[in-house]
């Protein structure tokens, strides 16, 4: 499924910089547009009153909408840095997320730019635009999308050499 709206952003393992670039994006994008977060997590978290529920199925998938800027959860930051909206969904197990997908397509209009947080998501869409974070001193993990990207590499969680522009213009990506 191509989602060309979609930027997305994975990593080699945790605080590699993923949120810090998600923030970079999403504040330069929100001077021009209604920005979508959107973090997705592989595995189950005790969710607090901060995300309002709005679908999912039992304890196999669920998506919810961040109400609190102030919080150090990623999807609040993501909604601190400038987002119009940022939902945070999470799996118990990778096969729900064609489930999540459809909600998404359903409620996201498709000119609208979407940053997104999550591995995963890459086996079942190809966005316009993905980055994968690398902190060659965390772990020997790689990047197995069969999609072109753009590899940032970074250090005690920030981006090294960042994009100094990012722009949804026309429907397309642009960045320099």
């Amino acid at each position: 499924m191509v989602l060309n709206n979609y930027l997305l952003i994975a990593g080699n393992g945790r605080n590699v910089g993923k949120t810090w670039l998600s923030e970079l994006c999403i504040r330069e994008l929100a001077k021009q547009h209604d920005v979508i977060a959107l973090k997705i997590a592989s595995h189950a978290h005790a969710i607090n009153e901060d995300i309002e529920q709005l679908a999912g199925k039992n304890k196999q998938w669920m998506i919810g909408l961040e109400t609190n800027r102030n919080s150090s959860k990623d999807s609040a930051r993501m909604l601190k840095a400038g987002a119009a909206l940022a939902y945070y969904a999470q799996l118990n197990n990778d096969a729900f997320l064609p489930d999540l997908l459809q909600w998404l397509k359903e409620n996201i209009k498709a000119d609208q730019p979407v940053i997104c947080e999550s591995s995963a998501i890459g086996r079942f869409i190809k966005p316009g635009l993905a980055f994968y974070v690398e902190d060659h001193s965390n772990s020997d993990k790689t990047c197995a999308w069969d999609f072109p990207f753009s590899t940032q590499q970074s250090q005690q969680n920030r981006i090294i050499n960042p994009p100094s522009t990012i722009r949804w213009e026309k429907n397309s990506w642009q960045i320099k």
